[in-house]
């Protein structure tokens, strides 16, 4: 058990170690993550600083922006990606922490049933103690019935082995007379072989009877005198221990021990003091730690509080602009695609005009060649003809490259709004990122709250605990005193009797001396004969009375060596139960201060835990505020976003003013070409249907192909089934066949050895 709860507190010991480690990790992640932040922040701040410089340079200065831009979002998407990459691997360190505490929270859960089956192992112990002092006092008492019983043994025997002298007797006259008649028969009466056989028999089966009888008398007198001598034996060796014990008491009672005990305790009572002292100064240092903590806590909380405000309005604001800017951008978008088309259709239009007379025109000339005689007129016709289709065809190439660029603006406006989308997208995510932290670190507020008032109500419960042990100390300290009393008041009686027994008995001081030396040896066993006092008091009460018999055998010679002997037994009766008194005092103070010691021991681990208690809640106290102005920085940012945001929106209303006012001008060309394109649609449309029908056509015929060449698979692989499961049909058929002649086989064997098992 030890061995394993020293391998279950070096894991718990490695898994703090790790998660000190995963803490200082984690940090470092959230310090890195605040770095990236900021360097995307930057790096947006360069892309929209590059995107005005963008819109406000040169055209050749074009592709050397969107080289900086390409290279600015790929880091930007380098950045992001390495971010979620920190992300993950927080949340990783994030569950094996909460793994962790929840391995931390088993280990105590087995420490506290290691503790109550420690607990019940020492009440089973007691028990078995109190059990094994019963069996003494048991055997004991079979020990004197198994003695009454030998005596009774003894007078059976000796009973026994006068009956047996008699019948032994009674047998050898009975056999001589037989021999006598038998002789006297042969000679007056003519007997039987038969008879005489039998008879001879019966005396050899007599004589065996009679040895038998001898030989078990003689191995129940040597019994009988085996454990006669074995008790006689036993017994004057456990005088022989408890006259030592005896006397390695009163030489522990009359040497300086009790002294030291006194002195020791004294000691720890000072030491306990001390501790007492050093606690209530830790406690005070504590309550104020924590009066500090609160005072600090509550301020975080009002700041977190604003800062959540702060949070709210910014996303209401962040909200209200997306929608705005969104409603805006697409009714802008539309109105510029509907001027677009209209503008398109007239320009349409007037081409279609122009090449109308530019047909009528060449009619005209080929008309005029044939008239010779107007030949000036028509020829200055014709170069004016020409000029304006000249004219024309430069305008129509002015049209066209405005088209072109009216469609290049277009595009870049909805490229730039769908890049302005994602950005409104990244910040709602980022807004609602911020509010999961918020949340977070709401839950950890109230986590943090629950464990100081926890901490609290220990501290109030140590407080109590320690002024139980005060009270307890002085007990002990009045105990003490009385007991050193008693020991002053026993030293000098039991002087005086020590030397009215060496007085008495002078070949005892041999002994005593014997004794004093084996003393010395026997002091590191003290604690088990303690224990082992109570469970033999029977025993030696019994001894008492076989030493009284004993002094009255050996006392015959003397009147006077007998009544010092009984004046020295009241007086070693009398200091043996002063000694149990003070023994069970001395056991009675040694529990208290051990249990006193361990309530001390516990109370400093109390302390301690506390104390990392604390030091975690300082921790925590200093990530919140780290925390908090990260979350002033965001939010710094995001404001800064904003005003960014609401400067490129008015940008952008201005040139949508200007789109909306040139597509105007392109909105009736659009609509004339819409409408020729309509009618170019709607041939298109039939022609569409017209090839779509033959495309059916085809269509269908290649499924019926497919369908018929299905279906000749489709038949191949029922008769392959059909096959295959006729094979399997009757291979089954085989193996159930198979079977029920080997379940058979199985029920005769089970019969057989059923039946077998019965005979048995």
């Amino acid at each position: 058990r030890g061995s394993e709860l020293q391998e279950e507190l070096d894991k718990y010991t490695q898994a703090l170690r790790t998660n000190e480690i995963s803490r200082q990790t984690i940090e470092e992640k959230d310090r890195s993550l605040a770095s990236m932040k900021e360097e995307n922040n930057h790096l947006k701040e360069e892309l929209e600083r590059l995107r005005e410089q963008q819109s406000r340079a040169a055209p050749a200065a074009e592709p050397k922006t969107l080289d900086v831009i390409i290279e600015l979002e790929s880091e930007v998407s380098r950045l992001n990606i390495i971010k979620g990459d920190l992300e993950e691997e927080i949340k990783r360190y994030q569950k094996t922490i909460e793994d962790q505490n929840q391995s931390k929270m088993q280990l105590l859960q087995s420490l506290q049933e290691q503790k109550k089956e420690m607990d019940e192992f020492k009440y089973q112990h007691e028990q078995m103690n109190i059990t094994h002092t019963q069996l003494f006092l048991e055997k004991d008492e079979e020990i004197k019935s198994l003695q009454k019983t030998v005596e009774q043994i003894k007078t059976q025997f000796h009973e026994e082995r006068q009956d047996i002298q008699t019948e032994n007797s009674d047998i050898f006259q009975e056999t001589k007379v037989q021999t006598l008649n038998i002789e006297n028969g042969s000679e007056k009466h003519d007997l039987s072989k038969a008879e005489t056989e039998r008879l001879v028999k019966g005396i050899k089966e007599r004589e065996l009877e009679i040895k038998l009888l001898n030989e078990k008398n003689i191995s129940l007198t040597k019994q009988i005198d085996q454990l006669s001598k074995d008790e006689v034996g036993k017994l004057t060796q456990i005088i022989q221990q408890k006259d030592l014990e005896i006397q390695a008491l009163h030489a522990r009672i009359s040497s300086a021990s009790y002294t030291h005990d006194a002195v020791y305790l004294h000691q720890q009572l000072q030491a306990y003091a001390m501790e007492r002292e050093q606690v209530l100064a830790v406690l005070s240092e504590k309550t104020r730690e924590n009066s500090h903590l609160k005072t600090e806590y509550h301020k975080m909380m009002d700041i977190v509080a604003a800062k959540e405000t702060a949070l709210i309005k910014l996303q209401e604001e962040n909200k209200k602009l997306s929608t705005r800017f969104e409603s805006s951008g697409q009714d802008m978008f539309r109105e510029t695609v509907q001027n677009l088309s209209r503008i398109i259709r007239e320009k349409d239009i007037e081409i279609d005009a122009l090449s109308q007379k530019c047909q009528t025109l060449l009619t005209v000339l080929q008309t005029s060649s044939a008239d010779n005689a107007v030949g000036s007129v028509n020829s200055n016709q014709f170069e004016e003809l020409l000029r304006e289709r000249d004219k024309l065809k430069q305008q129509v190439k002015k049209m066209e490259e405005w088209k072109q660029q009216v469609m290049t603006t277009v595009q870049n406006m909805q490229h730039e709004s769908a890049q302005l989308q994602e950005e409104l997208h990244q910040l709602q995510a980022q807004v609602s990122v911020d509010s999961d932290n918020n949340s977070k670190l709401q839950v950890d507020y109230t986590g943090l709250i629950q464990s100081y008032e926890q901490n609290e109500t220990k501290l109030k419960n140590f407080g109590q605990e320690l002024a139980q042990v005060q009270h307890s100390i002085g007990q002990l300290c009045n105990t003490k005193d009385l007991l050193l009393g008693k020991l002053d008041v026993i030293s000098p009686q039991f002087s005086g009797s020590s030397l009215t027994v060496q007085s008495a008995e002078p070949p005892r001081a041999s002994q005593s001396d014997k004794s004093r030396e084996s003393s010395q040896l026997l002091q590191q066993e003290i604690e088990e004969l303690r224990k082992s006092l109570q469970e033999k008091d029977a025993m030696i009460r019994t001894l008492q009375e076989n030493n009284h018999r004993l002094s009255d055998s050996m006392a015959a010679s003397s009147e006077l060596g007998r009544r010092e002997h009984e004046q020295t037994d009241s007086e070693m009766k009398q200091i043996k139960e002063k000694q149990d008194v003070l023994q069970k005092l001395l056991k009675e103070k040694d529990l208290l201060i051990k249990a006193k010691s361990d309530q001390l021991l516990s109370l400093n681990e109390n302390f301690t835990s506390k104390a990392n208690e604390n030091e975690l809640l300082r921790q925590a106290v200093t990530n919140l505020k780290e925390r908090v102005l990260i979350l002033e920085m965001d939010i710094c940012k995001l404001k800064e976003e904003n005003e960014k945001i609401l400067e490129t929106s008015r940008g952008k209303e201005t040139e949508y003013q200007a789109l909306q006012e040139t597509n105007t001008k392109f909105s009736m060309m659009l609509r004339e070409k819409e409408f020729e394109s309509h009618v170019v649609k709607e041939k298109a449309l039939a022609f569409e249907q017209l090839l779509k029908e033959k495309e059916q056509v085809q269509h269908l015929h290649d499924k019926e192909l497919r369908l018929n060449q299905e279906l000749e698979r489709l038949r191949n692989h029922l008769l392959e089934s059909e096959d295959s499961y006729t094979r399997e049909a009757l291979a089954a058929e085989d193996r159930e066949a198979k079977l029920r002649k080997k379940v058979t086989a199985l029920e005769e064997k089970l019969v057989s050895s059923s039946n077998a098992m019965e005979n048995a």
